[in-house]
């Protein structure tokens, strides 16, 4: 079975669904995305195929990166510059001004999640309830900015680099930007140019994907699991093999070098015909968190 994480591409107008579909039909094998983007965003997507598939929450927590750009004095219903306009005014043309907006969120803020998001409010997805138009109390998140750069400023337009972590909507970070401005602000461009371990300068697109598939080559866009995480990557002793494949909880004394992990850290565990799962010490054990076997 084909196993590991492909650094998609995102090509404008896809869901993120969309594209975990098409890698499905491709190669025939479940697969899962790492975290959403914007039908309108392109740019970095991992999807997690096979038994990889286990393990796709893992890549959620790492630090992203956006290239975005803010475009000034308009406000929308869906944040972006593909919703309805909902408020317009003069754009805010002090460079001075705009770089003091940017830093003021630069840190951690308490973030309202967008209406027209995949959040669940009672059960129900919040795009759902927006598009019966109706606005509900969303409770705010926090959310951690580490940094934003202006790339280029040519009002109403500002190019944006964001660095930020897991939870952060850029579009919803652009409206409040705009609103502390007092001219308001969508988002009109968003590409996503990493995420944890993936660069968008090793991403493939969907074509690229297809067309490997169909030569035989998933090597050339299939990521091992064990490459795509930086686990240390330890081999079980011998004697203990049957119960690693198995997916059994381990004794401490199965595995040399875990004395160095703390409760809960996650190492790849070998045996020795290639990688097994990934495992983590618990008291006097070491407890599976995912098998590839």
């Amino acid at each position: 079975m084909i196993t590991g994480v492909i650094n998609v591409n995102k090509t404008k107008g896809y869901t993120s669904q969309d594209v975990v579909a098409v890698i499905k039909k491709t190669l025939g094998v479940k697969a899962g995305h790492t975290g959403t983007l914007d039908p309108m965003a392109t740019g970095v997507l991992p999807v997690c195929v096979g038994k990889a598939t286990k393990i796709a929450d893992f890549f959620q927590a790492g630090e992203k990166e956006y290239i975005a750009v803010m475009r000034l004095g308009i406000a929308t219903d869906t944040e972006d510059i593909t919703g309805k306009i909902t408020a317009s005014a003069e754009p805010v043309t002090d460079y001075g001004l705009v770089e003091q907006a940017a830093l003021s969120f630069t840190g951690g803020y308490e973030q309202i999640p967008p209406m027209y998001s995949a959040v669940k409010i009672d059960g129900r997805r919040l795009y759902k309830t927006a598009r019966e138009g109706r606005v509900i109390d969303r409770p705010a998140r926090a959310v951690v900015i580490k940094n934003i750069e202006i790339l280029g400023f040519d009002p109403p337009d500002v190019r944006l680099r964001i660095n930020c972590m897991k939870g952060t909507y850029i579009r919803t970070l652009v409206a409040d930007m705009g609103a502390a401005l007092g001219c308001g602000a969508c988002m009109a461009e968003l590409v996503r140019t990493n995420t944890g371990p993936f660069n968008i300068k090793n991403a493939v697109t969907l074509d690229e994907v297809k067309n490997c598939a169909a030569n035989g080559e998933t090597a050339r866009f299939l990521i091992p699991a064990d490459d795509a995480l930086d686990y240390e990557r330890l081999i079980v002793k011998p004697g203990f093999e049957t119960l690693l494949r198995n997916g059994n909880k381990l004794p401490l004394g199965a595995v040399d070098g875990f004395e160095t992990y703390a409760n809960g850290e996650r190492f790849f565990l070998y045996d020795g015909g290639g990688l097994c799962g990934i495992y983590r010490p618990d008291g006097d054990y070491l407890y599976p968190v995912a098998m590839f076997v």
